[in-house]
């Protein structure tokens, strides 16, 4: 019969173990001055995406501008300037059209070529609040769904560069999270204890998840 030598240890879950591995990696990476861009400022969120042949990830800086960094050598590829008028909360990209989306506490949602390395098209008054997140599906059709803290959703045509239309009060509470289901038919957002699920066809809700968490 074999004993285990620390019997009264509680072993660590895969998921302390990880984060114990992930945050001695970032410690790491602070020490040899690697990765100094993308960790020296909390941005809310990044975008990872090829730029000019090289994987690249962008971010926020404090001039309210979105610049592109190479992964590999952490170099300033390119900037965005005049990005925004005010703090930039949210990016996504959409690789196969090469476009990179912003939104910004300034309401609006921008969108950039990156071949042309420009403005493309701008939504301004996309919410009255806060631009939180951004998501894109390119399933059926090229589409933005974009949240606020206003707690609307809303719907963007990224071909024609127009409203899709919003759902007002999707939630009573911030929207933390939002997510587009991989075949482009369902959209998920949560606050702190709902999930919804909307049918992006119809923009109604397809269920609601209640108490699914306690915050």
């Amino acid at each position: 019969m074999k004993v285990h030598p620390y019997p009264k240890k509680k072993q660590p879950t895969n998921f302390e173990t990880s984060q114990r591995e992930f945050h001695h990696e970032l410690k790491r990476l602070r020490e040899i001055k690697k990765f100094g861009p993308l960790l020296d400022r909390a941005a809310c969120q990044s975008a990872l995406t090829k730029f000019q042949g090289k994987v690249a990830y962008v971010k926020s800086n404090n001039l309210n501008q979105l610049d592109i960094w190479d992964l590999e050598t952490h170099n300033l590829l390119y900037c965005f300037e005049g990005a925004h008028q005010d703090k930039i909360y949210s990016m996504t990209v959409t690789s196969k059209h090469n476009l990179l989306l912003s939104g910004s506490a300034d309401t609006s949602i921008a969108v950039w070529d990156f071949e042309q390395k420009k403005l493309f098209h701008r939504f301004n008054d996309a919410h009255t609040d806060i631009v939180t997140f951004i998501v894109t599906s390119s399933e059926k059709k090229l589409l933005a769904v974009s949240t606020s803290l206003d707690r609307s959703i809303a719907f963007w045509d990224l071909i024609n560069m127009k409203s899709e239309g919003k759902i007002e009060s999707a939630h009573t509470t911030d929207i933390h999270a939002l997510a587009i289901t991989t075949d482009g038919e369902f959209l998920n957002s949560s606050d702190d204890e709902i999930i919804a699920v909307w049918e992006i066809s119809t923009k109604k809700i397809h269920h609601r998840f209640l108490d699914a968490h306690s915050s």
